[in-house]
């Protein structure tokens, strides 16, 4: 709210009616949504291992004085890790000094999300539609394993993307030529380049936003030198730096260590079943805003006859069971699929069974199916693009229409809602069709506040005054609010809350860190209790190096991330017989990773169901790794079933 009383200063203008505050309504409740997820996951390591793990171990390497891509993989730009690393070198890396600058990345995303609110909302509407942008994340974030107030390296960058915007929504919404606005978006610009994939696609969907904007309708509020010529600087210095201490040959690699581009590219066509399952979604929200607008039409709007609005309600009502009957179904064929592919095999996996073999590890075919169900309609953010599209259609109208030399130009609200579709796309244009990047809900949730009320109004077939408009908006806004919510506190209640209520208290080698009492996480503190105790300086973790975090003891290896033939290529693939022979250590095995580890696509593409995935099995890729442990190290103790164990410890026996 600082940001936009100086904006208003600068402008010279006095504030307009929606630009006051009414109460502090609006900072309570989005003070109160920070605090409470704060309280909520405060010293929870809600998923250990995998991606979270492998950050943090990474941060301590980078702290410790090793070379990001040459001395250690690290599959993404640098910006997020340099920031973490540094914070790890002042505080030894200290797990509750990690998580507490994710805080404040969390506190800074859900201002973010408020201001670009405030571009074109009151105040209360706009806390709402924060707050509830807010959750969706939480809520996303907690499905996805891990929470971004927990840990917020890969949220980093759509809270600096988040910020960029409402910088540039200023510049328009004010129509001031500032070098400053510029500049500063330049900058956030710049360092979104140098933070992850996601964000580069978005700034490059906004300069192109803002090219056009400059050549068809002449703005010249934006001083576009100085934007491109910021963000070029920054991003281009931070790369040079990069190239210079690590050398081309692994910064290059580091970004090839997924794959090709074409492997890439196989996981975004949409076949024939994500096709299905987002038209699923779409009946589901249509069905949800038809009623609302009937509703609210009804009550405010005076949508007459009243059989009309029986008969809009049946309607929108049948469109949420229609997506209900969908979801039962693609349920039933989910189960029955993985009943007959039985994923722990070496055959193929449909890319509609590769989330739900990563979250089986202890749930059954029914518990697992409805993970994936749940993943389904909580993470895929495709519908609400679908529902963008079609506004940007008739943003688009409306550019047509000033081509066309109207004499009404273009006004500065519409202006902003096509930098934020902009956005919204760039953001999704990695996954389109599968999963999107987080920070799409800080620009998707006002756009649709800002439009849809006069998408109901056209609906329910009535007219629309400021009076009803506003009160549509502020139901929408408080219906997104009450869902997400809920959805929010249940599904974090249902996947975390013992950790709360009764954690399993770890005493790791950065910290005290409460876990969920799941078997695996039992496993992993034994684990982890036991290799501390012996105490070895070198720890070599199979094939998932970041557990190392937790466990303390360096490793002679350049892999953190899961060791595949496709990731650990030259020129990191180290002499790894001679390295192991060299480096007496303890070894802790992931027994579980060697059963099911879903990882790349085969390079096959079925129309009907997408990429196929394989099985991985680490031992079998890398059998000198597991011939050393077996010829020269004792087993020192399993944890978790005897049959089946998640963890084994593995001791040097010596010469």
């Amino acid at each position: 709210m600082e940001m936009t009383a100086r904006c208003l200063s600068i402008s010279g203008r006095a504030p307009a009616a929606e630009d006051r505050p009414e109460n502090c309504t609006p900072v309570l409740l989005v003070a109160s949504a920070w605090l409470l997820t704060l309280l909520l996951t405060w010293g929870i390591a809600e998923n250990s291992l995998f991606d979270f793990a492998t950050f943090l171990h990474s941060a301590t390497r980078l702290a410790g004085g090793d070379i990001v891509y040459r001395d250690f993989q690290w599959m993404y730009p640098p910006l997020s890790l340099w920031i973490y690393g540094t914070l790890a070198r002042f505080t030894n890396g200290a797990y509750l000094a990690f998580i507490g600058l994710s805080a404040i990345v969390s506190l800074l995303q859900i201002l973010a999300a408020y201001h670009v609110c405030r571009l074109f909302l009151r105040p209360r509407t706009s806390s709402l539609c924060a707050v509830s942008a807010y959750l969706c994340v939480f809520l996303t974030t907690s499905t996805a394993g891990t929470n971004f107030t927990t840990i917020g390296f890969t949220h980093t960058g759509f809270v600096l993307f988040t910020w960029m915007i409402v910088v540039l929504g200023l510049a328009i919404k004010y129509q001031r030529n500032l070098l400053r606005f510029s500049a500063v978006a330049g900058s956030l610009a710049g360092l979104c380049l140098l933070n992850k994939h996601e964000q580069i696609a978005g700034v490059a969907a906004v300069s192109v936003f803002l090219l056009v904007r400059r050549v068809i309708l002449g703005e010249k509020d934006i001083d576009l030198l100085s934007f491109f010529a910021t963000m070029l600087a920054i991003a281009g210095a931070g790369y040079w730096h990069v190239i210079q201490t690590s050398g081309w040959e692994y910064f290059w690699s580091a970004f090839q260590a997924y794959g090709t581009a074409a492997e890439h590219a196989t996981r975004n066509l949409p076949s024939l079943m994500t096709i299905w399952k987002q038209i699923l979604i779409f009946l589901l929200h249509a069905g949800a805003f038809v009623c609302l607008a009937t509703i609210v039409g009804g009550v405010h709007m005076t949508i007459t006859p009243s059989r009309n609005r029986q008969a809009l309600l049946i309607f929108g009502v049948t469109l949420i069971l229609l997506a209900a009957i969908g979801f039962i179904i693609e349920a039933l064929r989910v189960y029955g699929m993985a009943v007959e592919t039985d994923w722990r095999t070496a055959a193929d996996i449909p890319a509609s069974l590769a989330l739900y073999g990563m979250l089986s590890r202890e749930s059954g075919m029914l518990q697992s199916t409805l993970n994936y169900i749940g993943e389904l309609l909580i993470k895929n953010l495709a519908p609400m693009f679908l529902l963008l599209a079609v506004m940007g259609i008739g943003w688009l109208k409306l550019l047509h229409r000033r081509l066309k030399r109207e004499k009404k130009p273009l006004s500065r609200r519409l202006q902003i809602a096509g930098l934020l579709l902009f956005g919204s796309a760039g953001l999704q244009a990695r996954a389109q069709f599968s999963y999107s990047d987080f920070g799409t809900f800080a620009m998707a949730l006002p756009l649709l506040l800002l439009l849809s009320p006069y998408c109901a109004a056209r609906f329910v077939g009535t007219r629309h005054t400021a009076r009803t408009v506003r009160r549509f908006r502020g139901a929408y806004a408080k219906v997104w609010l009450v869902a997400s919510a809920l959805a929010a506190l249940s599904i974090y209640s249902y996947e975390f809350g013992w950790a709360r209520i009764l954690p399993l208290k770890v005493d790791a080698e950065h910290g005290t860190i409460l876990l969920p009492r799941t078997d695996e996480h039992k496993a992993l503190a034994g684990a982890i209790a036991l290799t501390r105790k012996i105490g070895d300086d070198t720890v070599i973790c199979l094939p998932y190096e970041g557990i190392q975090y937790w466990t303390g003891g360096s490793t002679p290896f350049s892999w953190t991330a899961l060791v595949t033939p496709s990731i650990y290529h030259p020129p990191w693939s180290d002499n790894l017989t001679e390295g192991l022979k060299q480096h007496p250590a303890t070894y802790i095995v992931f027994d579980r990773l060697d059963e099911a580890a879903v990882t790349f696509p085969s390079h096959e593409v079925d129309w009907y169901d997408g990429p196929h995935y394989k099985p991985y099995r680490w031992k079998e890729a890398f059998p000198e790794i597991w011939k050393h442990v077996i010829d020269n190290a004792v087993l020192v103790e399993s944890f978790g079933p005897t049959n089946a164990p998640y963890f084994s410890v593995y001791r040097y026996a010596g010469d």
